[in-house]
């Protein structure tokens, strides 16, 4: 005969399943990479800087796909044969490894670091935030990576090497 403690420990069971079969679920729904928003019209800058060599290269927008962040700019460039770039992915999205004539070297614990005029993507609260400046502006480090990152008219994404 079946007591009502046996009957309470199924229905806790279940309902404890469920509950982790949700929680499973609205991680990876969160984790998924959505992309940034890339404007439909105005421009965007991509600098390129290793030491003294700065190269800045202006974007027009209304040419890019505009749903997968700032990646979609690097593949402009690249498409009209005026910079290259590596990424690999990282599971997070794009892993940039080269950028132009701004490489990686693990070796050395030099990385391809991301700084950015958007407010909203911007890192000032964690301890590794940096700022650099360009043409006046500064620029914080990101947030958040190249496939997440927003591309408003008048953005500045600069590349440029991190040394940890």
């Amino acid at each position: 005969m079946k007591t009502a403690t046996t009957g309470r420990r199924r229905i806790f069971g279940v309902i404890a399943s469920l509950l982790i079969l949700v929680l499973t679920l609205s991680a990876l729904i969160g984790c998924q990479n959505k992309g940034g928003d890339v404007a439909d019209s105005g421009t965007a800058t991509v600098v390129v800087a290793v030491g003294e060599d700065v190269r800045s290269y202006e974007i027009p927008l209304d040419k890019l796909d505009g749903e997968k962040g700032a990646i979609v700019l690097l593949d402009y460039l690249k498409e009209e044969g005026k910079l290259d770039y590596t990424a690999v992915d990282s599971g997070y999205g794009p892993y940039l490894t080269k950028v132009g004539h701004l490489e990686e070297k693990a070796s050395e614990n030099i990385y391809v670091g991301i700084w950015t005029s958007v407010e909203s993507d911007v890192d000032r609260e964690s301890i590794y935030s940096t700022t650099v400046e360009y043409n006046g502006v500064e620029l914080c480090s990101s947030n958040v990576g190249m496939g997440e990152l927003n591309v408003p008219d008048g953005a500045i994404i600069y590349f440029g090497e991190i040394k940890y």
